[in-house]
């Protein structure tokens, strides 16, 4: 009986001694393991973050862009011929900004990179229902001399327009310095109104119409 006693004994501690190194095996296994589990959460919210901040190109940077509501802040009425049509202005971009497809007979080509201010029009076209082309008549006053110059496309974006329907984002793209911060524009044609586009001292984009049209 006395033998059994410390036998058991022996037993015991062996079988505690194996629980405890049991556990602890597991407590060191599950801490890696944990560890490892929450690297690749780590990474993953990084890149999140990474994506839902806007990439930044040379084109938005130096880019200023402005959209009008209703009252639009310039509109007048086109007419030649049997065409007559409603211009609003409802954007406005100044900065640098690529050719689009549509431009051609110019010296510059779909693709290249332009300073460029940039008038972006709603069209209400007003005669029977066939293509015409408009042109875009608008120009730059560039000095007191009255020299101007044209945009880089001598027409519209649309090349026939048809009648009663109404075009948005109709552009007309000048070329122009990247330091020029006033622009002092006419519609050209028979209606020749003048306008003006600045740059004020917090970056924003302003358009007014004058009062003295030539």
């Amino acid at each position: 009986m006395n033998k059994k006693i410390p036998t058991v004994i022996a037993i015991s501690i062996v079988l505690i001694t194996a629980i405890l190194a049991g556990g602890l095996i597991l407590w060191q296994y599950s801490k890696i393991n944990k560890k490892d589990n929450q690297l690749p959460e780590t990474n993953i919210l990084e890149k999140e973050e990474a994506t839902t901040n806007p990439i930044e190109t040379e084109e938005s940077v130096n880019l200023i862009y402005k959209e009008f509501s209703y009252p639009y802040p310039f509109s007048f009425t086109w007419e030649e011929g049997i065409r007559k049509a409603d211009f609003s202005l409802i954007s406005v971009s100044l900065g640098e900004r690529t050719v689009p497809s549509f431009i051609s007979f110019s010296s510059y080509k779909p693709g290249d990179k332009i300073n460029a201010l940039t008038l972006y029009f709603k069209i209400n076209t007003h005669w029977e229902d066939i293509g015409l082309s408009l042109p875009t008549e608008f120009r730059i006053l560039v000095n007191e001399e009255g020299d101007m110059i044209a945009p880089i496309n001598d027409r519209f974006n649309v090349e026939s327009l048809r009648g009663d329907r109404v075009y948005s984002d109709q552009e007309v793209i000048f070329v122009v310095p990247t330091s020029q911060e006033k622009f002092t524009l006419t519609t050209g044609g028979e209606s020749n109104i003048f306008f003006e586009i600045t740059v004020d001292g917090a970056g924003n984009l302003n358009v007014e119409r004058n009062i003295e049209e030539g």
